[in-house]
């Protein structure tokens, strides 16, 4: 059976509509809460792949936040070691920095539905196969990443270029949350055609 890590940064930020995806391709799913100091870190040779989460933290933050630096340091093993590896929204920043990108301020937050734009690398890629050529995706984030060396980009939007990338065959950052789905957002994101800022659940954007 395959063994995911799924590295998970606030109580909250969880796996939502992938968790039952996972299940049924017979994953079996192991949670690591990174932000607990006690949390015991698995080796790599008892994991088959990795999923890191979203959070409210900046990868600049790893002076306040310091399980990002181990995290980092675990992504980049991984990568040497060729497991796959999904990161989305702060985990897709982990997996930039990771491969030498760097995580910056985007110029506007992007909080609630936004236009997602397919570019023409996503053509043939597995995981992006059922993506239209422009679909709706949610967003929560204040930071954006560059596009690591040697990765592709697979998908675009007007307020944020760098929304998917792959590196190599089976590493992936999406800056989106495709896990997240209508029902699972507060009513006045939901209803918003940009969303706004102040949801007690997550008050810090990146």
């Amino acid at each position: 059976m395959t063994t995911l890590l799924i590295l998970q940064h606030v109580p909250h930020e969880r796996l939502g509509t992938f968790e039952p995806a996972f299940i049924a391709a017979g994953c079996s799913l192991l949670p690591l809460n990174t932000y607990e100091p006690t949390t015991h870190w698995p080796s790599l040779d008892d994991v088959d792949g990795i999923v890191s989460m979203g959070g409210p933290m900046s990868v600049s933050q790893q002076a306040q936040y310091p399980f990002l630096r181990k995290e980092l340091s675990l992504l980049r093993e991984a990568v040497k070691r060729q497991k796959p590896i999904l990161g989305v929204c702060l985990g897709a920043q982990l997996l930039s920095e990771a491969l030498g990108g760097k995580v910056t301020n985007n110029p506007q937050k992007e909080i609630g539905w936004y236009p997602l734009m397919r570019e023409p690398a996503a053509d043939g890629d597995p995981l992006f196969a059922p993506f239209g050529q422009t679909e709706t995706v949610f967003q929560w984030h204040g930071d954006t990443f560059s596009l690591p060396k040697e990765a592709v980009r697979l998908a675009s939007a007007p307020l944020c270029q760098e929304q998917a990338f792959r590196y190599g065959e089976h590493v992936y950052g999406l800056q989106f949350h495709l896990e997240v789905s209508e029902a699972m957002i507060p009513p006045p994101i939901a209803t918003a055609t940009g969303g706004r800022d102040g949801v007690t659940r997550r008050p810090s954007v990146r």
